[in-house]
């Protein structure tokens, strides 16, 4: 009878154990999958982080090896199990974290996605935190402290980030239940394609593993974008580009960051994406994963070696591509050749955009093509450039050819490093590498969108940042060259700059010689009652090229950067412009950021020239004001045929170039320039500075110049804005025209320029207007160098249209 009792107690016990959890069995990477013919029933007790405990019934193979049960958002499980948890990376509670850029260890912020892997093998998810907890701008915070203090208002805010995954939250069914659906959301370990969409669902990307190669593509509203493109790097170790398995993929999370910047298209950036990391193995059962993340105005991805390993690793070639259809167009600008041009100093950015050709063109220059690269594939336009690039890897471009319209990753030529140091990139794992950034959708989507910062590192923590101001600089060198740089022309043009209420005068080479520290010092003291701070140029060379401009060397070490910073700050100097640069290869990237992180501690703001693009580091270093790295307005001065292009020039870059980082053209001569006949319009010029975007703009116009103008353009220049609260496209087409409206702490700024000779006529939106406002309209003239201005009312339901003079432009202010 008892045991008849006991026989029945048992029954009912399995009867009320309903609830199963399916272990899925990776393939093997040498003998495939196996199927299980036997099966056990293992009693497990599942902890939730709720604390509550649930019975589940969990089926196992038996011909499956102990070790390969794990699901991708589970904690590994073993036989026999003492404690399993449910909480997933996605459902952590979050405490009063600190921001991340706080110098404090921050314990309490976790990666926003990391899952754990299904493989036999406990994924290095610890690994992945660490490395990602660096840069990562998805992290809790709840009272997110500043990385950059300083006195109010002129201070740049902290990036403050807020995660916004489903997860466990607190003891509730509700809560309990969220994350049983988070569970079934787990991707299958037989799917070899997975879809991921954006935010608002009009962008779908499309990662899958086709003949044991990793490939993606992309659409737009169901329109194709990007074809299949290829996935994969290259070490000298092992093939990370073919051979491949899935081990598992994440679910799909969204992720949310915002921060500000003071140099940038807009002071508050906000960034929503949808993310997916893919865990794969290789041939040789090392493991890659390619994390994704696709927000309304693009994509970007990134690889990611979460093994490690005892030694360096060297990456010798990466295979991403990006494959367009038939009858794309192209914007691109070709690399330069390393150390070719005026006194070896290329690569500097420094070639015009080749506009609209045919994709699948090969560039010129066997170097490639540089960054940022804009197509437009059928009715969509597609922006490529890369960003969170650290002292880890090197810039890269896109290589010289691209048969079949299909253009791939290509590494810097050999010449572009420090003696000894590396060119390609080399590291030891784990080992994150940069994103690569992919805008898509209309030219006003590809001009208003941040994804070039909203990917960057966050800021690094500098303890006082009152001398982090943007604002407008007077140079005389951009007119008067190498003679100008002495004692009293400075002096003048620190007068210059007072009158104009700039806040920077900018003294350029030879200062040393010419002038000499000490005098500089009574320069400094001068300028400082006339409330206008110095900025002093540099040569960064070692042995990378011949300039023999002077101060040279002084910044090449650790050392000799802290003796001359120190100086500079004793002499109440505000900041530096460093030209002719080496290249792109790692061991110059490494140059760059320690450049910049010294400059801070020492309170110098940094101008680069000679320069690769700053791919977002103004974000990381927010005492990095701008770079140049365009063909700017000293060409013009050189040579009458780089004047007869600049509206063309000058109406290509806000769509490419000067999209996502800040861009040193030192714009705007109003009046003439020796030996040059000017090919724009004076309206043309005083368009510039607010159609170009930088930290400070470093205008091209002397005293005497300043002085022909009418009081109401000097007006206008001396209380022209800094900082933009935010940036938005009205009207234009690459190398054609181009319409921006930018929003400052006092009104609207809306400026136009014509790049053809012939008349335009456009149509400006005014829907950013809060209600009927009145502005002051400043066009050409009569002729070239003449102005005239208007007085008119704009209301945000009614878009005027305006006819613009060949090569011509104009300018309105809105007060509001």
């Amino acid at each position: 009878m008892f045991q008849k009792k006991l026989t029945a107690l048992f029954a009912l016990i399995c009867l009320l154990s309903t609830i199963t959890v399916s272990a899925q069995v990776p393939p093997n990477d040498t003998a495939g999958l196996k199927k299980a013919t036997k099966t056990t029933v293992v009693k497990k007790t599942v902890k939730t982080d709720s604390t509550k405990k649930a019975t589940v019934v969990k089926k196992q193979s038996t011909a499956v090896r102990k070790d390969s049960l794990k699901a991708d958002s589970l904690k590994k499980i073993k036989q026999p199990v003492k404690k399993t948890s449910l909480k997933a990376d996605t459902a952590k509670k979050s405490g009063t974290a600190k921001s991340p850029i706080t110098p404090k260890k921050n314990t309490s912020s976790k990666v926003d996605t990391l899952k754990k892997g299904t493989l036999n093998q406990k994924p290095n998810t610890s690994v992945l935190k660490k490395v990602m907890d660096k840069q990562d701008t998805t992290k809790k915070t709840a009272t997110p402290k500043s990385p950059i203090k300083g006195k109010a208002g002129t201070a740049v805010k902290s990036d403050t980030t807020k995660k916004t995954e489903t997860g466990l939250k607190g003891k509730t069914k509700s809560a309990i239940k969220g994350k049983l659906d988070t569970l079934k959301k787990e991707i299958p370990i037989q799917k070899t394609s997975f879809d991921i969409l954006s935010p608002d669902k009009k962008i779908s990307v499309n990662f899958k593993i086709s003949r044991k190669k990793a490939w993606y593509s992309v659409k737009l509203n169901k329109e194709t974008v990007l074809d299949s493109s290829k996935l994969g790097l290259m070490r000298d170790d092992d093939d990370y580009t073919t051979n491949f398995t899935i081990i598992s993929a994440s679910a799909i999370v969204p992720v949310s960051n915002k921060y500000e910047m003071l140099t940038a298209k807009r002071k508050v950036n906000t960034y929503k994406a949808n993310k997916q990391i893919f865990h794969l193995q290789n041939g040789s059962g090392h493991k890659l994963d390619v994390i994704f993340q696709v927000s309304n105005d693009g994509l970007a991805f990134k690889y990611f070696f979460p093994d490690s390993s005892k030694g360096v690793t060297k990456i010798e070639e990466e295979i991403t591509s990006f494959n367009f259809p038939d009858d794309t167009k192209a914007w691109l600008q070709p690399m330069s050749v390393a150390k070719t041009g005026w006194e070896r100093t290329n690569p500097s950015y420094e070639e015009y955009y080749q506009k609209d050709i045919n994709a699948g063109k090969p560039s010129p220059n066997s170097a490639g093509w540089a960054y940022p690269a804009l197509f437009k594939s059928g009715n969509n336009w597609v922006l490529i450039t890369e960003a969170g690039l650290d002292r880890n890897y090197c810039a890269t471009r896109l290589k010289q050819k691209s048969p079949g319209n299909e253009y791939s990753v290509g590494f810097p030529q050999s010449p572009e490093g420090r003696s000894g140091g590396p060119v390609d990139p080399e590291a030891k794992t784990p080992w994150l590498t940069p994103w690569r950034v992919i805008a898509v959708g209309s030219l006003k989507t590809i001009v208003e969108s941040t994804l070039g910062t909203d990917l960057a590192k966050p800021a690094i923590y500098i303890a006082e940042s009152s001398f982090i101001k943007p604002g407008k600089a007077s140079w005389s060198w951009i007119i008067l060259k190498d003679s100008s740089i002495v004692y009293d022309v400075q002096k003048q043009f620190i007068d210059f700059a007072a009158d104009m209420k700039w806040e920077y005068c900018l003294i350029d080479a030879d200062w040393d010689r010419n002038i000499g520290y000490e005098k500089m010092k009574e320069l400094a003291d001068y300028a400082k009652t006339k409330n206008v701070g110095l900025l002093l140029w540099y040569n960064s060379a070692g042995d990378w090229n011949t300039v023999k401009y002077t101060p040279k060397d002084k910044l090449l070490t650790t050392a000799s950067r802290a003796k001359e910073f120190a100086k500079l700050k004793e002499m109440g100097i505000k900041g530096i412009k460093v030209d002719f640069f080496g290249g792109d290869g790692q061991s110059v990237i490494k140059y760059y950021q320690d450049l910049f992180s010294d400059a801070a501690k020492y309170q110098l703001l940094v101008n680069c020239h000679g320069t690769t693009l700053s791919r977002g580091w103004q974000r990381t270093y927010p005492n990095l004001m701008t770079v140049e790295a365009i063909k700017g307005e000293e060409f013009i001065t050189f040579d009458q045929a780089n004047a007869d292009e600049e509206p063309a020039h000058a109406t290509t870059i806000p769509f490419t170039r000067n999209v996502f980082d800040p861009m040193d053209f030192t714009p705007m001569n109003l009046t003439s320039i020796p030996n040059i006949e000017r090919k724009t319009s004076s309206a043309f010029e005083l368009a510039l500075p607010i159609i170009f975007q930088s930290g400070i703009q470093h205008l091209a116009e002397t005293p005497e110049g300043i002085a022909k103008v009418p009081d109401y353009v000097k007006v206008f220049l001396q209380t022209l804005p800094s900082v933009w609260l935010d940036t938005k496209f009205v009207d234009g087409y690459p190398g054609k025209y181009a319409v921006l409206a930018r929003k400052a702490q006092n009104g609207w700024y809306i400026a136009g320029i014509n790049g053809e000779n012939a008349e335009r006529t456009v149509k400006l939106d005014m829907s950013f207007l809060t209600d009927k406002s009145k502005g002051t309209l400043i066009t050409d003239g009569n002729n070239k160098q003449s102005f005239d201005k208007t007085e008119m009312t704009f209301s945000k339901n009614k878009a005027p249209e305006l006819t613009i003079k060949p090569n011509g432009g104009f300018v309105i202010y809105i007060k509001q």
